[in-house]
């Protein structure tokens, strides 16, 4: 029984050097928490980018049941997370730091933009949030994906 999380890229990634790196950065921090036993659980984690597609994934049966299952869940918290900051840096300019900009009191920079996505961050659950922007001083529309 082989476990796998996939998680799917914009476009841009297709073309992209970035996401080998940031993929060998996520398959690092994963292999970094993962328990260590006898290192065959841990040393069986594979990254690879198919196309627009992240998949992170291992060969050993018993992975889902390290630590009660617990040991997996944090390494698809982590997966999700650094996929999360790929996707965003490599999506277009409209991507957003919302809680960046309301720390410097820049709101009235989101308001000027036509159409955006933001992320809450990737230790608060990696939120995407789609907005559209006030137009002649209106309030816009806020929604949570």
């Amino acid at each position: 029984m082989s476990t796998e999380l996939t998680y799917e890229l914009p476009p841009s990634a297709a073309d992209s050097p970035e996401v080998y790196s940031a993929a060998a950065e996520i398959l690092e921090d994963v292999r970094a928490i993962w328990p260590v036993d006898t290192g065959t659980s841990q040393e069986g984690w594979r990254i690879q980018v198919s196309g627009t597609t992240l998949v992170l994934s291992n060969d050993v049966d018993y992975v889902p049941y390290v630590h009660g299952g617990f040991a997996l869940a944090e390494a698809e918290l982590i997966f999700n997370a650094g996929a999360g900051e790929l996707a965003s840096s490599l999506g277009s300019a409209a991507f957003f730091d919302l809680e960046a900009a309301l720390r410097k009191g820049a709101l009235s920079d989101i308001l000027n933009l036509p159409s955006l996505a933001f992320r809450a961050g990737p230790k608060r659950g990696a939120a995407l949030v789609t907005a559209k922007a006030a137009t002649a001083g209106e309030l816009g529309v806020v929604e949570v994906l």
